[in-house]
């Protein structure tokens, strides 16, 4: 029996002869693709205009396509088999499947990304866009790149931009000002991503409603929240170091020496003691939590132990 790992092409496929068509030729061809489709380009002209070969090469690996014969990168039941394997062989296909609904629908289903290759104007058509967005909300870019275009025309509305922010809270960073200004598309988006709150226009960064539900979701948004608010609102600065205790970094320094925030995010365990307010450092409340976090995210007690002998209340990670 044949090795697989062993039955790579052989020369004798590259020449143009009539051995291409013994059966012995062809079953090789067919194990070469079957084990890596791209082997496809290796083959002759001939192989790579058999249905059989193409077929099992693309279902292996779309991009095989690249290397079909044109007969079969215009046919639809082909390009679908590429595309279901790899979406972005899209752009192997013939011209003018690129332009066939069907083709662009299947492959922007797929994976959403795609939709910065199809051609215009299907690139900004609504369900193309909606079809691409609701796979991946970050696909919402390339509807907005005009290119060269006269005929293009915003597909943009308000059900759009809230399926890509919910699918991707960063899909914000791509909108335009308008929306990156509008309330309820930014508590969206960060709901989905807090970080997030980086896009939003600075008055929206200081809203207490969404800077609150940016840190809830990551602690790290704090860094983004508007210096006013941080400096008067003390439970955004909880939430976050709560929900990420590092996130104290990125707090403003009265919040450094209050007892409760500090003693929240040392509980966790990547806040090093010797950064905490000199105030507060030595108070055995701010101590206790310290070791209890460094214990819980090394579990080496001999280490925590060394570090509270030394005095040094950090670790080197």
């Amino acid at each position: 029996m044949m090795n697989l790992e062993d039955a790579t092409i052989p020369t004798s496929l590259n020449d143009h002869s009539s051995t291409n068509h013994d059966s012995k030729v062809f079953a090789l061809a067919l194990v070469a693709v079957q084990i890596d489709g791209l082997a496809l380009k290796r083959l002759s002209r001939t192989l790579r205009a058999n249905i059989d070969v193409v077929r099992t090469a693309v279902r292996q690996n779309g991009h095989a396509l690249a290397w079909a014969a044109p007969a079969l990168r215009a046919c639809p039941t082909t390009v679908a088999m590429a595309i279901q394997s790899q979406p972005f062989s899209y752009r192997s296909a013939a011209h003018t499947l690129q332009h066939n609904i069907d083709v662009v629908m299947r492959a922007v289903k797929t994976d959403g990304r795609v939709l910065e290759f199809i051609v215009p104007p299907l690139r900004y058509r609504r369900d193309v866009v909606e079809a691409a967005v609701s796979q991946n909300g970050m696909a919402i870019r390339f509807a907005l790149d005009r290119g060269d275009d006269p005929t293009y025309h915003s597909p943009l509305d308000a059900a759009l931009v809230e399926m890509a922010v919910r699918s991707n809270g960063y899909a914000l960073a791509s909108l335009p000002a308008q929306w990156r200004a509008d309330r309820s598309t930014v508590l969206s988006a960060v709901h989905q991503a807090g970080q997030a709150l980086e896009f939003a226009h600075p008055t929206l960064q200081a809203d207490r409603d969404i800077a609150m539900t940016a840190v809830a979701q990551n602690g790290y948004a704090l860094g983004w929240v508007g210096p006013s608010l941080q400096q008067s609102c003390r439970d955004i600065v909880y939430m976050a170091v709560k929900q990420t205790g590092s996130a104290l970094w990125l707090a403003v320094d009265v919040w450094k020496s209050d007892m409760s925030i500090v003693t929240t995010a040392l509980r966790q365990g990547k806040f090093p003691l010797q950064h905490v307010h000199s105030s507060i450092r030595n108070h055995p409340s701010v101590w206790a939590a310290w070791v209890r976090g460094t214990y819980f995210l090394t579990r080496d007690l001999d280490r925590v132990l060394e570090c509270w002998q030394n005095n040094i209340g950090g670790i080197n990670w």
